[in-house]
Parts: structure tokens; C-alpha cells; sequence
């Protein structure tokens, strides 16, 4: 199997995105984490981010209390921010909210 470039991965899963066209997208601290540092990587690599239906880029938005990224055409849910809301008003029970906590739940 051929050796891909950081370039030729972040091109691939775009067009993979493009190709599935989902009508919604789910990560975990995606909005805090991977799209930020996905924006900034594509910025570096002079590519454009085209999640979006019309192809324009990930808007990101950061306020007072989380940061959002904002995907036009399509619902981003990012399950990091409910965990950390179910956390907080004592409705979920994990130490921490990293994902290994969320998914073993303990």
C-alpha cells in the first residue's frame, strides 16, 4: 500500500465527505478540537475545508462557554458539549469527560 502525504489524507476524506453527503455529522469535541485543527491544517496545506453543501468552508465560532463549528447544509453535533452539560447538572456521572470515560461510562 502506497504511503499517503498529510495533503493526499485530509484531500481524501473532503472528497469521501463530498461523496457521502450526510445530512449530519457527529464527532466528540469536534467543534473544540478537530475542526479547528483540521481548518488550520488545510489553511497551511492551502486547501479549502468544503464540508459544507455548497462547498463553503467550516465556520468557527467560539463564545463565552463553547465553540461551535458551524457546517452549512448539514447538523453538526459535537456529543462532547451534552456530556459535558449532562455532567454538569448532575443528570451523567463519569470522572472525567474524555471520551474513554463516556464510552466505558465509568
Amino acid at each position: 500500500r502506497k504511503k499517503r502525504n498529510e495533503r493526499e489524507v485530509i484531500l481524501d476524506f473532503i472528497d469521501k465527505v463530498q461523496k457521502k453527503d450526510p445530512d449530519v455529522i457527529i464527532g466528540y469535541n469536534s467543534s473544540g478540537f478537530d475542526f479547528p485543527y483540521l481548518k488550520k491544517r488545510c489553511s497551511e496545506l492551502d486547501i479549502e475545508l468544503g464540508f459544507s453543501m455548497d462547498e463553503s468552508p467550516v465556520y468557527i465560532r467560539t463564545g463565552p462557554f463553547s465553540t461551535k463549528a458551524d457546517i452549512f447544509g448539514r447538523f453538526h453535533l459535537d456529543a462532547y458539549n451534552s456530556v459535558s452539560f449532562l455532567s454538569a447538572i448532575g443528570a451523567m456521572s463519569i470522572p472525567k469527560n474524555n471520551l474513554e470515560s463516556v464510552y466505558l461510562g465509568r
